[in-house]
């Protein structure tokens, strides 16, 4: 006995750490302890293992079977309810002799199984067994039983180590599957102990602020062994700059929590939005923290650069030289420029928040209301309106208005941007604008012309005056023969018409200068058509009706027939056949509400002209560009010259307006301001048949001239001494100032001008009367000399009477000078 327990003990020094290897111990080491022909260990779990073991004799081939069929001895001893085991003396005496063909096939005669458990289930048996019939004793019996539960724990073990490695396995595949998914996501990940030890971490987290390779670099490791690390190897970093440690906040409070973390990493800016959050384990204790983090460094920068770009706005919107507001959906004003306010005297505190509308006077609040702001919201824009604003101290002012409305998403009106112009501000530099753009365009072109058009009128003039004077002293002295009459007043008449056009080439040689004159319209109109007609094709019939009580008009002659020549052209070469131009001319009162559709007309009474032709027309894209500079249509015809009329017109204090439409033709419509009449002015009275005496000085280079002018001054009864140059009149008068009573004094002469000639000759003859004579217009010379203290202009050609009531009323005034201005 003593020497079995001694191998039993020796048994259990030869297991190990391999249940498989153990089992197999076991069931060889029990054949030698119980000393029987075979032992051997079967399954029942598991078919590929029905004989897990085998010791003592060579083992049947056929052994064991391919299945277990009921009432096989070994299957019987495994499923045993009792979990007893099977005791077999004598098999013969057994009913497994004859179920069971393996025990007479293998000559058993005695049989002992002890069935082996695992998790409280049968799953095979231990069995010995002998060829030889006898009984197993109570200590046989009782090795059996301790080494089936040896068994019973291998199985165990077995089956633990199984599912450990499964378990292993499956856990493995999660951890992989778990870095998969972390390490392809763009946010840091990580998981950390109380210490602040790495537990877990992703590759962005490496990548992006530890600047490590792999995450298996990180575990057991702290965020200041890393950044100690990075600042060794020379970088700038300073992540995180600064906060509380949000760790230590997130394991204090034991609750999840939100952090923005930011600093240098290399270098770099980075901005982390961190979530934080503790865990525990099972057993409820406090193991740590996970945490994620995303890189909102490009947020920041966006939302900076935003910040940056409203400050930039607003600064650009409060500052700039614009008065301009802000509105919301209800017309409340949300902001206004610095302009704005000062321009009204507000702050921008009085106005946030305030309708629009409150800063409008009343009669423009009504029209705002009814006429324009429908019009707004349903088209969403405003341009240039005329309004008048009620400042803080009551001061109303006339303003311009723009407006751009905003919408929401569903088209919807969401409010407006204002931009308003003060024109009462406005208009000094309009004025400086206007001369500014007019020397800007015309000052070479003018040059030039002021040149050219003023010698040619020189000339003219100069010619005129031999032609008209002679004509004049023929019809004083009267004609013998009444048949040349016929031939001569047609003449006389003609060369007053030269004379009107040259003081047309006199009005481009003033440089552009704006002389007007008031004068009944209908008279006007009807010489300037006159002058005009030219510019009509000779199949388009002109048909006019002019009130004769249309009221007087101030107007430059020559720019206002320029402007009926342009108009006129234009209608001409819009009509390719024969057609017709309507001119019409009367007193009208434009009303309000005629305001309302032409903008930039004003309420009053005014003298309409009105210009209808037959032509093509114009569509409303033409129309509406109609008075843009250098603008021409694809046909001869509306473009040309309807700028220049515009700023005439304007020139002129009026308004024009174009209707046209494709094949209906077009009416030019012109709004002058009605001038009140001059009072009637007597005519010239002829020369007085009384003879009239005294002494008078021609300075006169042209001898033509001189000769006309000579036989008209001695037709008056005057002595008459001659120069031709500046020299020799200084000569003459220096020689006769005792006797010379009046001069004709030219102003251009061969070797010096009038005004300079003049202070000589006053210097000489205190008392002398003089009268400039020109061919050029007053200004200029003839001006200067006017304004140095001559007596009178008289422009050539002069008529006798015009210088027989000059030289009256100068020769009456004695040594009191008379006003300075023409005859």
């Amino acid at each position: 006995m003593d020497k079995k327990i001694q191998n039993l003990s020796a048994l259990f020094a030869l297991m190990g750490s391999d249940p498989a290897y153990n089992m197999r111990t076991i069931v060889q080491q029990l054949n030698p302890l119980i000393d029987c022909a075979c032992a051997f260990y079967a399954q029942l779990a598991d078919e590929k293992e029905w004989l897990a073991a085998w010791s003592g004799e060579d083992r049947p081939a056929d052994f064991p079977p391919a299945t277990a069929p009921a009432g096989r001895l070994l299957q019987d001893c495994i499923l045993r309810a009792d979990r007893q085991p099977t005791h077999l003396p004598d098999i013969a005496q057994s009913p497994y002799l004859e179920s069971d063909p393996y025990l007479v096939r293998w000559g058993l005669k005695t049989f002992l199984g002890r069935p082996v458990t695992c998790d409280g289930h049968a799953i095979g048996v231990l069995c010995i067994a002998d060829t030889r019939q006898r009984p197993f004793t109570e200590t046989q019996q009782e090795i059996l039983a301790i080494l089936a539960k040896l068994l019973s724990i291998e199985e165990e073990r077995r089956r633990t180590a199984r599912s450990l490695r499964g378990s292993e396995a499956q856990c493995r595949q999660q951890n992989t599957m778990l870095h998969l998914i972390t390490d392809n996501v763009p946010d840091l990940i990580w998981a950390k102990d109380r210490q602040g030890r790495y537990l877990f971490a992703n590759q962005p987290l490496c990548d992006t602020l530890l600047k490590c390779e792999r995450p298996e670099a990180v575990i057991g490791k702290t965020d200041a062994a890393f950044f100690e690390n990075e600042r060794r190897l020379g970088h700038r970093h300073t992540f995180p700059e600064q906060g509380d440690d949000s760790d230590a906040l997130t394991l204090q409070r034991k609750v999840a929590g939100r952090f923005l973390e930011q600093g240098l990493v290399r270098g770099e800016y980075l901005a982390l939005d961190i979530h934080k959050a503790p865990f525990w384990d099972d057993q409820g204790n406090l193991c740590g923290t996970v945490g994620c983090g995303r890189d909102v460094t490009h947020e920041q920068r966006t939302e900076k650069a935003l910040q940056e770009s409203e400050r930039r706005y607003r600064e650009l919107y409060h500052n700039t030289p614009v008065m301009l507001y802000s509105l919301d959906k209800a017309d409340r004003i949300t902001d206004a420029s610095n302009l704005w306010l000062e321009t009204m005297g507000y702050t921008r505190e009085e106005v946030i928040g305030r309708s629009a509308l409150d800063y409008f006077a009343p009669e423009s609040r009504k029209d705002a209301v009814e006429i324009f702001m429908p019009e707004f919201y349903r088209t969403g824009r405003m341009k240039n309106r005329s309004f008048d604003f009620c400042t803080k101290d009551g001061t109303v002012k006339q303003v311009q208005l723009s407006a751009i409305a905003q919408r929401d998403a569903e088209g919807r009106y969401a409010g407006a941007l204002a931009f308003v112009v003060d024109l009462s501000q406005t208009k000094a530099s309009e004025l400086e604008q206007r001369r500014l753009s007019a020397r800007l365009q015309q000052a070479q072109k003018m040059e030039a012309i002021a040149t050219l058009a003023g010698g040619i009128a020189h000339q003219f003039n100069n010619a005129l005056a031999v032609i008209l004077g002679n004509l004049e002293l023929i019809q004083m002295d009267g004609l013998a023969d009444q048949k040349i009459k016929r031939f001569v007043d047609p003449i006389s008449q003609a060369g007053q018409k030269m004379v009107h056009l040259t003081s047309q080439l006199l009005a481009y040689a003033r440089g552009g200068k704006f002389q007007t004159q008031v004068v009944p319209s209908h008279t006007f109109v009807q010489e300037a058509l006159g002058l005009v007609s030219h510019s009509i094709a000779s199949q388009v019939e002109v048909q006019t009706d002019l009130d004769p009580d249309a009221a007087a008009i101030e107007v430059d002659a020559t720019q206002m027939q320029m402007l009926l020549a342009a108009i006129l052209s234009n209608a001409s070469e819009a009509m390719d056949h024969k057609g017709a131009v309507h001119i019409a001319l009367r007193n009208v009162t434009v009303t309000p509400e005629e305001c309302l559709h032409h903008q930039g007309l004003t309420p009053g009474p005014r003298v309409l002209l009105r210009i209808a032709d037959d032509g093509k027309g114009m569509d409303e894209t033409t129309r509406a560009r109609i008075f843009e500079p250098f603008y021409t249509t694809k046909f001869q015809g509306r473009g040309l010259g309807m700028a220049a009329v515009y700023g005439i017109v304007k020139k002129h204090g009026g308004y024009v307006a174009v209707a046209s439409e494709p094949g209906q033709g077009t009416t030019v419509s012109i709004f002058l301001p009605r001038a009140e009449p001059l009072p009637e002015v007597a005519a010239l009275r002829p020369p007085s048949p009384t003879r009239r005496s005294g002494t008078a000085l021609i300075v006169e280079d042209e001898q033509l001239v001189m000769e006309v002018n000579r036989a008209i001054v001695e037709k008056l009864g005057y002595e008459v001494l001659e120069a031709k140059s500046g020299t020799e009149a200084l000569a003459v008068a220096r020689d006769h100032a005792a006797t010379i009573d009046f001069a004709l004094l030219d102003v251009i002469l061969p070797d010096m001008s009038g005004n300079q000639i003049y202070p000589k000759l006053m210097a000489m003859i205190p008392n002398l009367k003089v009268i400039v004579c020109s061919g050029y217009t007053l200004d200029g010379p003839a001006r200067e000399i006017l304004n140095a203290g001559a007596e009178s202009f008289l422009p050539k050609p002069f008529t006798v009477a015009a210088l027989a009531n000059t030289l009256d009323r100068i020769m009456a005034n004695g040594n009191e000078k008379p006003d300075n201005t023409p005859a």
